[in-house]
């Protein structure tokens, strides 16, 4: 009966910080995850999980083991300290390689779920706004198609062929006390840039909505593609009060010709699903 509860609890565990889980995609630049001593963490993978090497500093197992499932699996770190690139074989061949380091934070700084997918579905293009408009570039598929290659490139963190990549801290004006936007990557390509923002609510007590369907980028509009990891931006300090705009435009205009679709949320849509 107690090990049934235990199971029930970790379940809803599960349920219950699926809307605040981290995503991480393997396929391309070995991602990062940090993972607290002295804690569990819950992986789930699309599909199950065949072998697992190079991890004995790790202890890792499925959730329940009566019922095994290989897709749900925790890790939890043997001492304090140390990292490892741990390889995962799934059963439908894929390999899945993950670096994994070990932390003494704990709590609300630390992701109690990490949802692993690969880098093919790292973003959905019908969840990408296609902005619509007259200039050239927007209006060529074969650019749209390349804006669609860094948008993905973006997002996953890795370089892009034919683009410069440039890591930089430039504020933003977002035309809210308290709400912090700024650049923190461009790539830098022949006909098309590509932004990275990082936006933080600051204030106390109000959620604030990104909208990037109401992007604007110049005037006429030059953004070709804009997404957003979460829309709503909670007040405080944790992670949910972040969150990362990518934006690829025309490359003719700088980051401070952007537009940022913020409004404050009133106390009635409060309570409406973050995205991200």
């Amino acid at each position: 009966m107690n090990r049934l509860h235990l199971i029930c609890t970790a379940l809803l565990g599960v349920l219950e910080s699926a809307a605040l889980a981290k995503t991480v995609h393997y396929g391309g630049t070995i991602p990062t995850v940090k993972i607290p001593f002295g804690e569990e963490t819950l992986l789930r993978f699309e599909v199950p999980v065949k072998t697992i090497s190079n991890a004995a500093q790790f202890i890792i197992k499925p959730t329940t083991e009566e019922a095994a499932d290989y897709s749900l699996l925790t890790i939890e770190p043997r001492e304090p300290s140390g990292r490892s690139d741990v390889t995962f074989i799934l059963s439908d061949g894929t390999t899945a390689r993950v670096r994994f380091k070990v932390s003494l934070l704990r709590g609300q700084n630390q992701d109690s779920l990490v949802e692993l997918r690969p880098v093919d579905t790292a973003f959905s293009p019908s969840e990408t706004n296609r902005f619509d408009t007259d200039n050239s570039i927007a209006n060529d598929d074969v650019e749209k198609d390349g804006g669609l290659d860094l948008m993905t490139a973006m997002i996953i963190g890795s370089e892009k062929k034919g683009y410069e990549v440039k890591s930089v801290e430039t504020d933003v004006e977002t035309g809210f006390l308290g709400l912090k936007a700024k650049v923190i990557k461009i790539y830098d390509g022949d006909t098309l840039r590509g932004f990275v923002f990082t936006l933080q609510n600051a204030v106390s007590k109000t959620r604030y909505r990104v909208d990037v369907r109401k992007l604007r980028f110049g005037s006429p509009n030059q953004a070709l593609f804009a997404h957003i990891d979460r829309e709503i931006l909670s007040p405080g300090k944790g992670k949910n009060s972040i969150a990362q705009l990518y934006l690829v435009a025309k490359k003719d205009l700088d980051n401070q010709d952007i537009i940022l679709p913020v409004r404050p949320m009133s106390t009635s849509n409060a309570g409406e699903k973050q995205g991200g």
